[in-house]
């Protein structure tokens, strides 16, 4: 599955803006700082499409999965949701049944 490399994209209704070298992502005029594995991870779900767990643990963690990758990468999961929350973006990391993940525009705050 690919990953976002270019420095800008459009995502739902936001113009995203990806600053590599500092792990910045910035949503309109919104900025988030991020962790190597939540900005991988971040690139990753700004495809559009559901990215599974092996996939993002094969990429990110360069090992296949297990009980502490998997416990991991729900950790650094969390972590994104809290961030994207907090800097009051309107999008919602959904989890796809047991497969992985997918960034989704959120209701709620737009």
């Amino acid at each position: 599955m690919p990953v976002v490399e270019e420095r800008m994209c459009v995502f739902h209704q936001y113009v995203v803006h990806l600053l590599h070298e500092v792990r910045v992502i910035v949503f309109d005029d919104k900025q988030i700082r991020f962790t190597p594995i939540e900005y991988g991870i971040m690139k990753h779900l700004l495809t559009g499409y559901p990215v599974s767990d092996k996939e993002l643990v094969n990429d990110l963690f360069h090992s296949d999965i297990d009980m502490w990758t998997k416990d991991a990468l729900d950790r650094h999961i969390s972590n994104l949701r809290r961030k994207i929350k907090k800097a009051g973006i309107a999008l919602s990391i959904l989890r796809v049944s047991t497969f992985g993940y997918i960034l989704v525009p959120s209701n709620s705050m737009r």
